[in-house]
């Protein structure tokens, strides 16, 4: 549930657009479910304060995943470190930035 507070605090905020009858909308990435989905494993690792010095089974794994699948969600959730903290979440994107060299990743 925190993940997904702190996920949700993190993404931009949608707002209505208007479509004419001719053109269909283009579907939209649930972030949401992607981040929640293969990060949730990282939250104790990027946390304020964590003395971890591995994340925790399965974290490289998700972020495989999604750095494959979905990057441009690991960027909205990177992009917007003011938005997590606003909402009272303790991470810190410092640590959380190093996610890729930890688990031996190259990003995009």
């Amino acid at each position: 549930l925190i993940a997904a507070v702190l996920i949700a605090a993190a993404l931009p905020s949608s707002a209505s657009h208007s479509h004419s009858p001719s053109s269909a909308p283009s579907p939209a990435v649930d972030c949401l479910s992607v981040l929640v989905n293969n990060l949730l494993p990282c939250l104790t690792y990027v946390t304020n304060g964590s003395n971890l010095t591995v994340p925790d089974a399965g974290c490289c794994d998700g972020l495989t995943s999604l750095i494959h699948t979905q990057p441009i969600c690991l960027c909205q959730l990177l992009g917007n470190p003011d938005q997590a903290r606003a909402a009272g979440f303790p991470i810190d994107f410092s640590r959380a930035l190093t996610l890729p060299a930890v688990c031996q990743l190259t990003t995009p």
